[in-house]
C-alpha cells in the first residue's frame, strides 16, 4: 500500500474516500466515552507501562512484553497517550483504526480496479462486533493482511527472490505483532494461494524459508502462552456454542457481520448492501463471469469457511469465528462487478446507505451516553488518586449497544486515578504488560458482579457500581451498611467501602 498507488486515485475516488473518512468521524463527535467494551483496559496497559518505568519498586510483579504477539497496537496507543488526554487517546485510537481499515479497503479496490462504491459500502463493516468489544489487536491486523495480500500472496512473480523473502519476513512479523491469529490465517492463506495458483516449488520453498524465523519464534511464544493460561486456569479448550449449520441463521449472520447496535438500523444497512449486490448480479447477468474478481471471491470463501467452521471460543478468545464475517463480506463486495445503472443512482445508493448508517450510529452513541451511561463522569471525578476501586456491573447489557458495553468501564478509574482495580488485562498475559500476581478477592467479578462477597469490599477503598435506581436505593439503605454512597445520581455511582463493617459471604445483591 505505497503512497504512489494511492495518489493515483481519480477525482471520483478521492471524493468518495474523503467523504467516507468524514462520515466515519461523525459518531466520535457525539460522545466523550466511545462505547467500546475493552478500551478502558487497553488504556490501562499504557498506564501500567508508564508506572512500570516511573516506579519500578512498586511494579516488581509486572514485566513489559515488547516482542510478544498482540503488542503492535499498543505502540500506536502509547503515542496517542503522550499527545492527547487519556480519554481522548482511546477515542483517537479507535478513529485511527477505523481510518486504517477504510484506507486498506480503498487501496485494495484501487489496486485491483474494483468499483469505488463497493469500497464505500465495505468501509462500514469496520463498525462490527469486534469494534464494539474492543478487539483492537484483531482490528489492526486487517490492514496488515491487505498488505500481505497485495505484496506477498498476489503478483509474486514480479518480485526478485531476495526482495520476496524480505517482504514475507516483514509482513509475517507485523501479522504476529498485530495478533497471533492473523499470523496463522495469513500463513494458511499463503499456502493455499501458492497451491491454487500452481506456483513453482522454488517459490514455495522461498516462502517456507522466509517463514522459518517467525514460525520458530511464534511456536516458542505459543507454548509459553498456553502453558501460562493453563496454569492460571483459563479455559483454553475450543468450544462450538453454535454449530456450522446453525450459523446459517439470518440473525447469526447479521450479528456476525455487524452486531454492534440493537434496533433496525443495522438490518436496514445490510438491506442496502444486499440491494447493491442484487443490482451488481442482475445488471451484469449476461457477462457475470467477466465482471467478477475471482481472487476476491475465493478470498471471501476462505474467510467464510473460518467463520462457519471455527470454534466460537478458543484459548479464552471469544467471538473466535464470527469476527471473520465482516472481512468475508468485504472481499465479496469488492469481488462484484459495478452495477450497470445510471451514474446518479450508482452514486446515490452507497452514499445514502453510509449517511444513514453513520448518522444513526452517532445518534445511538449519544443516546447510550446520555440515557444509559449516566453518572459515570461524576463518579470517576469523585475517586481520589491512588484509591483502590472495585468495579461491579449489574446491568450486564444495554438496550442500545450489543454485547457487554459496561463490563470494563470501571478500569477508567485506573486510567484517570492510577487506582488498583479488581481485574486487569495484564492478568491475561497477552498485552504489552503482564503480571503473574494472583489476587485474593473473588475472580471474575467483571463478568458476574453478583458473586461479590463482603470480604471483597474489605480489599478496596471504593466500589464503582452500575445498576438501576432501585438497586442503588437498596445499597444506600441501612440493609447494606458496608457501602456508603458518594455520588447519588445516575446509573453509575461511587460508594465508599466501610472497612469497619464486617460482612461475611455473598452480599446476595440482585438487580
Amino acid at each position: 500500500m505505497n503512497l504512489s498507488s494511492f495518489t493515483q486515485l481519480s477525482k471520483r475516488n478521492w471524493f468518495f474516500w474523503i467523504l467516507t473518512c468524514l462520515m466515519v468521524c461523525l459518531p466520535f463527535f457525539f460522545v466523550r466515552y466511545v462505547p467500546v467494551t475493552d478500551l478502558p483496559q487497553h488504556l490501562c496497559q499504557i498506564k501500567l507501562v508508564i508506572e512500570h518505568f516511573s516506579h519500578p519498586e512498586a511494579m516488581q510483579t509486572y514485566s513489559v512484553n515488547w516482542s510478544g504477539a498482540n503488542s503492535l497496537v499498543y505502540m500506536l496507543l502509547g503515542i496517542n497517550w503522550f499527545v492527547f488526554s487519556p480519554i481522548a487517546a482511546g477515542k483517537a485510537l479507535m478513529l485511527e483504526l477505523v481510518f486504517m481499515w477504510v484506507l486498506a479497503v480503498f487501496v485494495l479496490a484501487k489496486r485491483q480496479h474494483r468499483a469505488v462504491e463497493s469500497a464505500v459500502l465495505a468501509s462500514m463493516l469496520v463498525f462490527n462486533a469486534s469494534f464494539y468489544w474492543g478487539f483492537i489487536n484483531f482490528i489492526i491486523g486487517f490492514p496488515i493482511f491487505i498488505g500481505w495480500y497485495l505484496y506477498v500472496a498476489d503478483h509474486r512473480e514480479e518480485q526478485k527472490p531476495t526482495h520476496n523473502i524480505g517482504i514475507v519476513i516483514l509482513f509475517s512479523i507485523l501479522l504476529f505483532l498485530a495478533h497471533a491469529i492473523w499470523l496463522v490465517v495469513g500463513i494458511v492463506y499463503l499456502g493455499v494461494e501458492d497451491l491454487r495458483r500452481h506456483r513453482t516449488l522454488q517459490h514455495i520453498l522461498r516462502d517456507c524459508i522466509a517463514l522459518v524465523p517467525i514460525l520458530m519464534y511464534s511456536f516458542v511464544w505459543y507454548v509459553s502462552f498456553s502453558t501460562m493460561r493453563s496454569s492460571l486456569r483459563f479455559d483454553i479448550a475450543p468450544h462450538w456454542y453454535t454449530l456450522p449449520y446453525d450459523r446459517l441463521n439470518p440473525q447469526w449472520l447479521i450479528d456476525a457481520i455487524l452486531g454492534g447496535l440493537h434496533g433496525p438500523m443495522e438490518l436496514l444497512v445490510l438491506a442496502g448492501i444486499g440491494t447493491w449486490c442484487f443490482l451488481a448480479f442482475f445488471t451484469n447477468r449476461g457477462n457475470i463471469r467477466t465482471g467478477i474478481h475471482f481472487n476476491f471471491l475465493w478470498t471471501c470463501l476462505f474467510f467464510a469457511v473460518i467463520a462457519f467452521f471455527a470454534p466460537d471460543k478458543y484459548m479464552n478468545t471469544i467471538s473466535f469465528a464470527s469476527r471473520w464475517m465482516p472481512i468475508a463480506l468485504t472481499f465479496f463486495l469488492l469481488a462484484l462487478p459495478e452495477p450497470k445503472i445510471s451514474s446518479v443512482y450508482r452514486t446515490a445508493l452507497p452514499l445514502l446507505v453510509v449517511t444513514i448508517f453513520f448518522f444513526a450510529t452517532g445518534f445511538l452513541w449519544y443516546e447510550f451516553e446520555k440515557l444509559e451511561n449516566t453518572g459515570l463522569a461524576e463518579a470517576l471525578d469523585a475517586i481520589p488518586d491512588q484509591a483502590s476501586v472495585l468495579g461491579l456491573d449489574y446491568m450486564k447489557g444495554s438496550i442500545i449497544v450489543c454485547g457487554r458495553p459496561y463490563m470494563q468501564t470501571f478500569a477508567y478509574a485506573q486510567v484517570l486515578h492510577n487506582s488498583k482495580i479488581n481485574f486487569s488485562f495484564a492478568e491475561h498475559q497477552n498485552g504489552i504488560i503482564i503480571t503473574n500476581t494472583k489476587n485474593p478477592w473473588t475472580q471474575g467479578l467483571e463478568w458476574m458482579a453478583e458473586d461479590v462477597r463482603g470480604e471483597d469490599c474489605q480489599a478496596f477503598d471504593y466500589a464503582l457500581i452500575n445498576a438501576l435506581d432501585v438497586f442503588h436505593a437498596y445499597i444506600s439503605s441501612p440493609a447494606m451498611p458496608i457501602l456508603k454512597p458518594i455520588t447519588i445520581t445516575g446509573q453509575w455511582r461511587l460508594y465508599q467501602c466501610q472497612h469497619s463493617v464486617q460482612h461475611k459471604g455473598r452480599l446476595f445483591i440482585e438487580n
